[in-house]
């Protein structure tokens, strides 16, 4: 299973947001391959926990700019990165317990999530920052 190739039509045309999902993307890729590699449950418990500290960076970051700015769809756009994470600690949590493996169908899910977020959610805003950035 591939991981999605960053390309101009993820951008959201804020520099900052661009370079982070660029960096979310890079750590998905690692996850990936630290798997393919057979590495050791500390280093996948590892990129796991460094994904979701990235992904509340992340997300506080285009938080802190609608709030800035007055974003009108501000309060839907913090409840979907409050779902998120909170699948993310799913994860997270039944990884690290034993509950759960690292699968393709967790690499899906983390490649969906992060290309419908930039391709749905994080879209919506670009109309509204673009005459204020």
């Amino acid at each position: 299973m591939a991981l999605f190739d960053w390309e101009p039509k993820y951008s959201v045309y804020i520099d900052e947001f661009d370079k982070h999902h660029q960096k979310l993307l890079e750590q998905l890729r690692n996850l990936h391959q630290s798997m393919l590699n057979g590495q050791g449950k500390q280093v996948i418990g590892d990129i796991l926990d460094e994904l979701k500290k990235y992904t509340q960076y992340h997300f506080n970051a285009e938080e802190e700019k609608m709030d800035e700015l007055n974003y009108p769809n501000k309060e839907e756009h913090k409840a979907k990165h409050k779902e998120l994470i909170s699948q993310l600690d799913e994860i997270i949590d039944g990884y690290k317990s034993g509950s759960h493996q690292i699968t393709s169908d967790t690499y899906q899910f983390l490649n969906n999530w992060l290309t419908k977020h930039i391709m749905g959610e994080d879209k919506k805003y670009i109309p509204f920052f673009k005459d204020k950035l």
